[in-house]
């Protein structure tokens, strides 16, 4: 008899899609599952609760504060607290999947509770030094957790999985690329993302690009639609194309565009910390067979130079980059880069085989 398990994110289900390993675990073993998150684009700001295969889900609305105080920042996130505890209090789950560190962190008495009965998947690592030491209690308490990148940032490394990004429900609505563009037809470069998080570096990617026939740019994501193409009318720049939030199935679509994946932030903009951090775009490179560039300070960017799936920007100079990114990816072979691909992918089905042997164990009666 399987256990009674809940993934409980304080993210929205259109920031949840590498959660997908877990539905793919739960669907193979015909497990039954609750999902509690919240809700951020429901218009009616009313709980949701319904089936979806599976799993069933509750979903509280998210009404962002407006205001400038901590506080009134917080409230959103303890009146999600108090509805997700309610429930768990009446159903009494065996295992715990807690999505993303800041759920841990909202969850901390819970979790401290249900010692070896929760994984925790922490997918932005914390600066704060205080953060870090209550991860490192949580980390300890967990039957197991998952890192998107093999970076040794927490103590208790014998707890610890590298799961990488795969989201077997976008690649089985896709076929990997079965080449590279020829030097007569333009490259496109794909950003899925928000704009908030480094709208000045959007901006220089922008210009640096700007009317070179060579590209088409496109930037989809949340203010893409509004502020960004704000931006472009004002600079005239025509060879840049922009769509709003968008959702799941829409990514599938984007990707399709791509000839390469824009994952250049400019650690000095973002106001979150990607030195540790594996964007879900860039784990669509060796799936996909789809080339990107991105930053040197992270760790996506020491393992895309052991593979050479990226064009690395080097002390976020972007001086030159159409060129120097042209000359990269015309420089490709694309059955070298296939293999190298497939080396990394096996890679990602070792970690993944681990992190499924481990949830037979618990969930699994």
């Amino acid at each position: 008899m399987s256990k009674k398990v809940l993934v409980l994110s304080v993210a929205d289900k259109r920031h949840m899609t590498m959660v997908a390993p877990y539905e793919e675990f739960f669907a193979k073993n015909n497990i039954p599952y609750d999902i509690i998150r919240i809700n951020r684009y429901n218009p009616t700001n009313e709980v949701l609760h319904y089936k979806e295969g599976l799993s069933e889900v509750y979903e509280f609305p998210f009404v962002k504060s407006t205001s400038n105080s901590k506080i009134s920042k917080l409230i959103p996130f303890l009146k999600f607290r108090q509805f997700a505890k309610e429930i768990i209090k009446n159903k009494r789950y065996d295992f715990y999947v807690i999505w993303n560190e800041n759920t841990a962190l909202l969850f901390f008495d819970l979790l401290l509770r249900c010692r070896n009965n929760y994984c925790l998947n922490v997918r932005d690592v914390p600066e704060i030094p205080l953060t870090k030491k209550i991860y490192n209690i949580l980390i300890n308490n967990s039957f197991f957790t998952t890192l998107p990148t093999p970076a040794k940032i927490f103590n208790n490394d014998e707890k610890i999985i590298t799961l990488y990004n795969r989201d077997v429900k976008i690649l089985s609505r896709m076929s990997p690329k079965s080449g590279f563009k020829h030097k007569d037809e333009k490259i496109n470069i794909v950003y899925m993302g928000l704009y908030a998080i480094a709208s000045r570096t959007h901006e220089r990617i922008a210009k640096v690009f700007a009317n070179d026939d060579r590209y088409n740019l496109f930037f989809y994501g949340d203010g893409f639609d509004s502020h960004f193409k704000e931006f472009i009318d004002k600079e005239n720049i025509r060879n840049v194309f922009v769509g709003g939030a968008f959702t799941y199935e829409k990514t599938s679509e984007y990707l399709n565009e791509a000839d390469i994946i824009n994952s250049f932030y400019d650690n000095f903009d973002t106001n979150i910390s990607l030195k540790y951090s594996a964007g879900i775009k860039v784990s669509y490179t060796p799936m996909l067979y789809i080339p990107a560039f991105t930053d040197d300070n992270t760790s996506w960017a020491g393992i895309s130079k052991n593979y050479n799936f990226s064009y690395v920007v080097e002390n976020n100079d972007i001086t030159n980059l159409p060129d120097k990114l042209y000359e990269w990816y015309h420089s490709l072979d694309f059955d070298s880069f296939k293999k190298r691909c497939n080396d990394f992918n096996f890679i990602v089905d070792e970690s993944r085989n681990k992190v499924f042997t481990l949830l037979s164990e618990r969930c699994i009666g």
